[in-house]
């Protein structure tokens, strides 16, 4: 069992290690506490909540709002660099479909000060020739990850379709984020 000492706010941790039943200190600060070697080895968990879409182009190929048979699925895909992906369930919506899903995603030191890509999909495009399931990305967008731990930012991402030789905003994705900082021992016990 190693020993941490923690000062006031310092980021330099205070351990007592075992390393060949020789014990070292390092101690700075007033404070004390009791951990393991791996005290200062943290994971990070990011909780997003996919709220709605507005302003979808119909330009784009989405179906337009005169029936209901006629509205389009809709779904949102989140994915980061290491291949996690989070996909809301299929809605049925005009032109601005409402999700309010949540996800929590598991990120580790590496992506946490990187970016999530998403894809706004229509799931019901039938007139697309080129698609087999009738699938159609409406448009994308890459969303910066929250810099401070525990506060919720919420965020417009604004979905970006390529258009001959340049992009088109075809519309927005609502969304909120919060970052959070958790131990490595408590990884072992999420869900």
């Amino acid at each position: 069992m190693a020993r941490i000492c923690r000062g006031d706010e310092s980021e330099n941790p205070l351990m007592y290690s075992r390393t060949n039943l020789n014990r070292r200190r390092i101690c700075y600060g007033k404070e004390k506490a009791y951990a393991e070697n791996t005290a200062y080895r943290f994971g990070y968990v990011l909780e997003l909540l996919v709220q709605r879409a507005t302003n979808i182009d119909e330009l784009t190929g989405a179906f337009l709002p005169t029936s209901r048979k006629m509205r389009g699925l809709y779904s949102v895909v989140l994915s980061n660099r290491t291949g996690s992906e989070c996909r809301t369930r299929v809605t049925v919506g005009d032109l601005e479909p409402i999700w309010n899903q949540c996800f929590t995603m598991l990120l580790d030191e590496f992506t946490v000060s990187g970016f999530m890509d998403l894809e706004l999909i229509d799931e019901n495009h039938g007139e697309d020739p080129k698609t087999s399931q009738g699938r159609v990305v409406v448009g994308r967008a890459r969303i910066r990850l929250p810099e401070d731990f525990g506060v919720a930012e919420a965020r417009r991402a604004e979905l970006v379709k390529e258009m001959g030789c340049g992009n088109k905003v075809v519309g927005y994705v609502f969304l909120k984020l919060r970052l959070s900082r958790i131990h490595a021992r408590d990884i072992a016990c999420m869900p």
